[in-house]
Order: structure tokens, then sequence, then C-alpha cells
């Protein structure tokens, strides 16, 4: 018999590689499966062809479809993908790693800059503690009420008491886009 660690992985991906061939863009996911049931596939195939036993000659017929996803497809597949998982990764192309480098980058900038308001803001006691949150899916600094007119920028909510402003800095609006 087969090691049963052969076939992990693999899925019926008949339906995403019909698919493709009509032009439809697959998801991560599904490329995923497509490069783990092509590995799984080429492991059959060796292991069926390997001994020398005319018993598994119509085995072998049977097996032949197995190694119709090309080698390549896999390891292009897994170099763009994460398998398992689907996550396209930065190397998939050289304008995704630059655009994802740079939005690191963005987000440093943004960090670096909240934590110094922050700071600032709880030295001159405009603010309880010198944090970071979110608010409406936007990073910001909260402060004391009396004080929003300390720092320019949006206020994006206010606490349930009404004493906490959460203000995300003009400096910071670009960066949080």
């Amino acid at each position: 018999g087969f090691p049963r660690d052969v076939f992990e992985g693999t899925k019926d991906v008949r339906p995403w590689i019909a698919g493709a061939a009509r032009g439809r863009v697959l998801s991560g996911s599904s490329l995923a499966d497509v490069a783990t049931t092509a590995a799984a596939c080429a492991k059959v195939h060796a292991l069926i062809h390997a001994p020398d036993d005319d018993a598994l000659e119509p085995l072998r017929r049977l097996a032949a479809p197995l190694v119709a996803i090309p080698e390549e497809l896999e390891h292009e597949i897994r170099r763009c993908v994460a398998v398992p998982g689907g996550n396209v990764l930065d190397d998939a192309s050289e304008k995704l790693a630059s655009i994802r480098a740079e939005r690191r980058e963005t987000e440093r900038e943004l960090r670096a800059l909240l934590q110094q308001k922050a700071q600032y803001m709880q030295k001159k006691n405009f603010a309880e503690r010198a944090q970071i949150v979110i608010r409406l899916g936007r990073e910001c600094v909260p402060i004391k009420a009396g004080a929003q007119s300390e720092m320019d920028g949006v206020i994006l909510d206010s606490s349930s008491t009404g004493q906490t402003v959460f203000k995300e800095p003009a400096e910071a609006v670009p960066l949080n886009n």
C-alpha cells in the first residue's frame, strides 16, 4: 500500500482547473490546493512506477493522468502562495513586494508619529497615558476632552463618559489612509 501522507492535502481540483482554463482567477487557497494535489499526484505516480512489477501495469495506465499538472506549476504556485493557507506572498511579483514594503514603511512612520504625539500629550498632562488606540478603523491618540484643541487633527470618537476624545493627529491622516 501507499503511505498515508502521500495523499495529504489532496483535493478534487478539477473544478478550479476547469475554471482557470475558462479564464477565471483562482483564489490563493484554491492555488494552494492545486499545488498540494499536484505534489501528491507526482508522489503517487513515482510510487507506482518505481517497482518493477508487471502486476501494476493496469494501475499505471489508470494513473497516467496524474502527471498532467506540470511540476513547474507546483513550484511557481509555492513561490507565490503560502502552502498551506493560500496567502499571496510578497515574492509573487516585484510590484507586490514593492507595494507591501512601502506599506510596511508607512505603517512604521505612522506608529512612530502617533507614539511621539501620545508621549507629548501625556508629558503635557493632556492625556492619562501615552497610548495608541483604534477608533473607526483608524489609529489615534486618546486625550482629555478639555485638551482637544492642543492637537490639530480629527476627532474620531469620545468615551462614554465624555472625558476622553480619540483624536487622529492631522499629520497622521494621510499615513492612516
